[in-house]
Parts: structure tokens; C-alpha cells; sequence
């Protein structure tokens, strides 16, 4: 599985490489010859404490790498993929950078991970002790998988291990849509009062601007009917009105037309203001015509803006978001409507 190890400026060594091949493999040497700096090193790439003084005198860092690979059948690809760690090929690089700070940096396949996250991956690879060590015989928590492993029971944990999964996700699923169902439930009599609040009053989004406008023009009604009428009369009706006036304007640019034609070009320009003015006084005479003093429509406004300023007060600072809590209790609404035939299918799944 281990099939190379790369050591960069840690403790004595330089730079060293070694290379594992099938079967046993043995490292021997006097003491003192740097085994225990070997078991270190690959110690530090699985997750083992590190300090400052393992990067090599005159240098900024050391680097380990251990290079893993596996057959396509190989039982530690599964823990591996439990651990959620991807295999390249059917291979496995950890890498473990040593600062002179004492900090350190963790890759897996070339990608920043936690520490532990190496700790969890050498535990899954290698049993590495030491005299003092314990070793993987005495950890509690393996034994019922060397006990599969001895019975040849691992598909038939693959096959419980994968129903045992379906069960539990069917279970958690039931219980978060119970959940659901529970509270909504709960807040069914409040959702409801406030759905028909909102839609007993059916605001519209535009609504509060025109009625304040229509409440306004309504509460000086009398007022526009009165100067209306009184500017058709300035413009065209009374004795001296600005239309009689411009007529008298143009006869005597007529008389000077005659005299000069150049000021020909003129009484164009005039007549399009005598028309304008005539249709601003017949404008204003309608306008006052059409608008009604009407006492009782002023106070349906005025109860109306009142009830749309009660709900955005509840329910939103604009009519906008009132309209869109409206919207979210109706989905709300329909959602407990569909909740049982999904708490059902839940429920037969499990």
C-alpha cells in the first residue's frame, strides 16, 4: 500500500527517498542510522504531533510525502471512501509541510486539509506503535471489523450497511416532515386570520398612492370647481377675457400685415395661442364639471387608508411586503395540504 516515502530537510536528512515494494518490508540499520527519524516522518504525514525543531538546521521548512496505492478490490478503499477522501488512479498522496514557526500544512492529493482530517486517513491506513504504543488489536471501536473481517462477513455488512443508511434517511426524512407538519399545525389558526385579514381588505400594490391623490383632490373639491370655472371665465367667458383680448391683438397685426408683410410669419405664432387658450378654457370648464363634492367618498378613503396602513404596520412597511406575507402563508397553506401523502410515502419507505 505504502509505496513511497519523500523527506525534504527533516531532522538530519537532507533529502531521501524509499521506495516499498510487495510484501515485507524491513529498515534496519545500528542505532543511531535514523530509523526512528524514517518513523517519524511518515508518523508526521499521518496526523502526528510535529514542532519546530524536526526542519533541519539552515533550512525554512521540511516536506513528507507518502505515496499510497491501491487495487480496485482493496477493503481500505470503502473506509476511504467513508471518510469522504477521493482516490486519483487508485492512488493516495499526503503531504505534511513543517514551518520553522512550528506551524504546519496538510494536503491530501494536493489539496489544503485539516490536520485531523490526516489523523483520520492514517488511522484508516496504518497501524503504526511504538513499544509504549497501542496498537489497532487493543482499540474497541475496530474489533467488530476484524470480526467481519474473520467470519468473510464484509458484503453482507456492505448490504446492512446500505439499508441501515436507507432506513435511517427515510427515518430522519419522517421525522423532519412530522416536524414540518407539527408546526404548521400550530400556527394554523394565526396564518389563517392573518390570510383573511389580507384578503378581506385585498390591497393592491400602487393602491395607498392614488387614494391619497383622489383623497386630496375630494377634500379640495370645492376649491377646483370654483377656480376652475373662475380661470374659464378669465380665458374666455367675461367681458375683457384674455381670448377677447387676443382677438383684438390679431385684427391689429392684421392692419400691420398689411403694411409689412414680413410680419406675416407672426400671425401663425398667434393663432396658435388664441387656440391654446381656447382650449385651456374649454379644458378647465369640463374639468370643473366632472368633479363631484362627495362627503361619503372621502370617508370610504380615509377608512380604506386606515386599513391599509393597520396591515403594513402588521405585516410589512410597504404594501409590496404585505403582498408578499400573503403569498407566503397561501404557500404555507398548500404545503399542509400535501404534507400527509408526503408523511405516507415517508412512512411506507421506512
Amino acid at each position: 500500500m505504502l509505496t513511497r516515502l519523500h523527506i525534504v530537510d527533516f531532522a538530519l536528512i537532507e533529502e531521501a527517498e524509499i521506495e516499498f515494494g510487495p510484501g515485507l518490508n524491513a529498515i534496519t540499520g545500528e542505532t543511531g542510522a535514523g530509523k526512528s527519524i524514517l518513523i517519524g516522518a511518515l508518523n508526521s504525514i499521518l496526523g502526528g504531533p510535529i514542532n519546530a525543531e524536526l526542519v533541519r538546521d539552515g533550512a525554512d521548512k521540511c516536506v513528507v510525502e507518502g505515496f499510497f496505492e491501491f487495487a480496485a478490490d482493496d477493503q481500505q478503499v470503502t473506509r476511504l471512501a467513508e471518510l469522504e477522501v477521493p482516490l486519483e488512479d487508485g492512488q493516495l498522496i499526503l503531504r505534511r509541510e513543517i514551518q520553522r514557526t512550528g506551524r504546519s500544512r496538510a494536503f491530501v492529493n494536493g489539496q489544503g486539509q485539516p490536520v485531523k482530517k490526516l489523523k483520520q486517513i492514517g488511522s484508516a491506513l496504518v497501524d503504526l506503535h511504538g513499544q509504549h504504543e497501542h496498537q489497532s488489536l487493543l482499540d474497541p471501536k475496530l474489533h467488530v471489523r476484524f470480526l467481519d473481517a474473520f467470519g468473510n462477513l464484509d458484503g453482507a455488512r456492505d448490504v446492512v450497511a446500505r439499508h441501515w443508511g436507507e432506513y435511517h434517511e427515510s427515518t430522519t426524512r419522517l421525522t423532519a416532515l412530522q416536524q414540518e407538519r407539527d408546526a404548521l399545525v400550530a400556527e394554523d389558526d394565526l396564518r389563517s386570520f392573518q390570510l383573511e385579514e389580507i384578503r378581506q381588505l385585498d390591497p393592491r400594490a400602487d393602491e395607498e398612492s392614488e387614494l391619497e391623490r383622489e383623497l386630496h383632490i375630494l377634500e379640495n373639491a370645492e376649491t377646483l370647481v370654483h377656480n376652475s370655472l373662475e380661470l374659464h371665465d378669465l380665458l374666455y367667458q367675461r367681458e375683457g377675457a384674455v381670448y377677447e383680448q387676443l382677438g383684438q391683438v390679431r385684427r391689429q397685426l392684421d392692419r400691420l400685415i398689411e403694411i409689412d408683410l414680413a410680419l406675416g410669419s407672426q400671425a401663425a405664432a398667434l393663432e396658435e395661442l388664441i387656440y391654446g387658450v381656447e382650449d385651456l378654457a374649454r379644458y378647465l370648464h369640463d374639468y370643473a364639471r366632472k368633479i363631484e363634492v362627495r362627503p361619503g367618498r372621502s370617508e370610504e378613503v380615509r377608512e380604506r387608508l386606515e386599513g391599509l396602513r393597520a396591515l403594513k404596520k402588521k405585516y410589512g412597511g410597504t404594501l409590496e411586503q404585505v403582498l408578499a406575507h400573503a403569498r407566503q402563508l397561501a404557500e404555507r397553506e398548500n404545503r399542509a395540504g400535501a404534507l400527509d401523502a408526503e408523511l405516507a410515502e415517508a412512512e411506507a419507505r421506512r
